[in-house]
């Protein structure tokens, strides 16, 4: 077993003892995968912080701006057109995890997107 010290947290927390407002340091303290572990977790939360707020927001509702996939191979994406929004389904619609270049929809998730990342004092550029 791990000892305090030599856990995750403990090397997250001996970091912060040592620079209490210096969260970068301490994250910077962790190997590499263990760092990519935790920004995938937050990546997680704001996803699904957005689906939550969407679905409260627009309940099921098919919006001009989502992105959906090009064709079958699932390799690009488009915007849909306000021509296709009657035809759609939610299924085919798509909201990107936040993170770097990624393409995003233009209308209200976008902006819902960074009004999380900013209560978190970060910005996607963060990523």
């Amino acid at each position: 077993m791990l000892g305090y010290k030599n856990s995750l947290e403990g090397l997250v927390l001996s970091s912060l003892m040592k620079e209490p407002t210096d969260y970068k340091r301490a994250l910077k303290s962790l190997h590499y995968k263990q760092q990519t572990l935790y920004c995938h977790a937050y990546q997680s939360y704001v996803w699904n912080r957005l689906v939550s707020r969407r679905i409260r927001t627009h309940g099921t509702a098919v919006l001009e701006g989502r992105l959906v996939y090009v064709d079958e191979t699932q390799a690009k994406v488009r915007k849909l057109t306000s021509e296709e929004v009657s035809s759609s389904h939610l299924s085919d619609i798509l909201l990107p995890m936040p993170g770097y270049d990624v393409q995003f929809p233009e209308n209200c998730c976008k902006d819902y997107i960074s009004e999380i990342l900013e209560q978190d004092g970060m910005s996607i550029d963060d990523f």
